[in-house]
């Protein structure tokens, strides 16, 4: 990490961080004094792991802001409910704050009849939402379009031919797009919060629901191809991504990478997009498992997601910190051993799972206020036993 890096991830923890918190306490301070108490004493357990107690306030905050229609405070508790493993009310809270926000639209879908309609689905309705919304719906889409006249999805268009090959009944179109009702019907529009809130998220309805996107098969096959002839042993290929050290993340140290490689007899395929300093990392890497490492400079997930989901399907299994791509082999149901940090902004679950809601082969390793060493060593156990065929335990 440079030390530019560094100096802007000191800024990021240690003052920007208090500057919001102590702007939000002001302005709730205003409307309620006694709620503004309340939310101090919700940051102060976070900040100390304590996450019972916290999980007992989220709910009571957000209930007493949103009668105050305070969205920025109810949008701080639906991430507190997301990051706590809390779908349901995750959900609920952000619908609370589309309607504060005056977000809704007179011909959204509320759950009518769509026989007579032209259902327009947008997972892309502005440049902020990221690469990951709506990866996790699929199966939402497809259970709405079967009560559709026509359905018509809006992804980011790297996402178009993956959608497009996974909903064939779908017709998947680039972002931005007008909407629009196909000829003789009416216009209905929908998003990835309206899907969720009318349909439902609780297991039982994400398990039902899920599934999983289709690679492209040929290209799939011609990397398959491709990786056998440098796996001469006929080893597992897990797929590996550190990340990049964002001044609002707290990723483990690189050594726990280097030692994850070395300790684990299988072939390691780098996923991690390019970043500086990323050529050192892969060096580190490559010196620790010789022949046991693969850069594919042919993969690029920020110009063509067609060819970086046909390369995460053919892996035995992936390792990653939080990110779109592990959401990515999450919807794609490659096996996926996801690392969080304890930073309660993030969207994964706080606590270890061994099923990440939405993803029902993806395993969640929380750090949990423990040392990387402690989160790392458990990880690198179970990798051993599933996946390692030198291990005793095979």
């Amino acid at each position: 990490m440079t030390n530019s890096q560094i100096l802007k991830k000191f800024w990021q923890r240690k003052y920007k961080d208090n500057l919001k918190l102590f702007r939000r306490s002001i302005r709730t301070a205003i409307k309620s004094p006694s709620l503004a108490l309340d939310y101090l004493s919700f940051r102060r357990k976070t900040s100390n792991y304590d996450w019972s107690e916290a999980g007992v306030m989220v709910n009571q905050i957000a209930e007493r802001a949103n009668k105050l229609n305070d969205s920025r405070l109810v949008k701080e508790m639906a991430e507190a409910s997301l990051r706590l493993g809390d779908q349901v009310s995750y959900t609920k809270w952000q619908v609370e704050i589309a309607r504060i926000n005056g977000n809704f639209r007179p011909n959204d879908w509320t759950g009518e009849d769509l026989s007579d309609a032209t259902l327009w689905i947008s997972f892309r309705e502005t440049e902020k939402q990221g690469l990951s919304n709506g990866l996790n719906l699929t199966g939402y889409v497809k259970k709405v379009s079967n009560g559709a006249k026509y359905t018509v999805l809006v992804v980011e268009k790297r996402l178009v031919n993956i959608f497009a090959r996974t909903l064939p009944s779908v017709r998947v179109v680039a972002a931005p797009a007008q909407a629009k009702a196909i000829q003789g019907t009416r216009l209905v529009l929908a998003n990835s919060l309206i899907l969720r809130s009318i349909i439902g998220v609780n297991q039982d309805t994400l398990d039902s629901l899920y599934i999983p996107l289709l690679p492209h098969k040929e290209v799939a096959l011609e990397l398959s191809e491709k990786y056998k002839h440098k796996n001469q042993e006929n080893l597992p290929f897990i797929g590996i991504e550190w990340g990049t050290f964002g001044p609002r993340k707290d990723e483990a140290p690189i050594k726990f990478w280097v030692d994850l490689v070395k300790s684990i007899n299988v072939v390691f395929v780098i996923l991690q997009y390019k970043y500086d300093g990323y050529s050192s990392v892969v060096s580190a890497l490559e010196l620790a498992a010789p022949n046991r490492i693969i850069v594919d400079d042919s993969v690029n997930q920020l110009v063509d997601l067609d060819r970086f989901s046909a390369q995460l399907s053919i892996l035995d299994a992936m390792v990653s910190t939080h990110s779109s791509d592990s959401h990515f082999a999450g919807a794609l149901g490659v096996p996926t051993y996801l690392i969080c940090d304890d930073l309660f902004r993030r969207s994964c679950p706080i606590q270890s799972f061994n099923k990440i809601p939405w993803y029902p082969n993806s395993v969640l390793y929380g750090k949990n206020n423990r040392e990387w060493s402690t989160v790392f060593n458990e990880l690198k156990k179970d990798l051993v036993e599933k996946y390692d065929k030198n291990s005793s335990h095979n």
